[in-house]
């Protein structure tokens, strides 16, 4: 399991978040996931795991 160590550990979090959006228990503004962002034009930097290494 060394080589997929964040799927093993991401996965209950990630199931948590899913439940909560399907169930609606998750606020939708804070939902990064809502179709009305895109409406919104709400921006978010993405990130890089080689940023700053040229």
């Amino acid at each position: 399991n060394c080589g997929y160590w964040a799927g093993v550990m991401l996965s209950p979090e990630s199931g948590r978040r899913v439940a909560a959006m399907i169930t609606g228990k998750m606020d939708p503004a804070t939902n990064p996931l809502r179709v009305s962002r895109y409406r919104e034009g709400v921006v978010t930097a993405g990130g890089s795991l080689l940023r700053g290494h040229h």
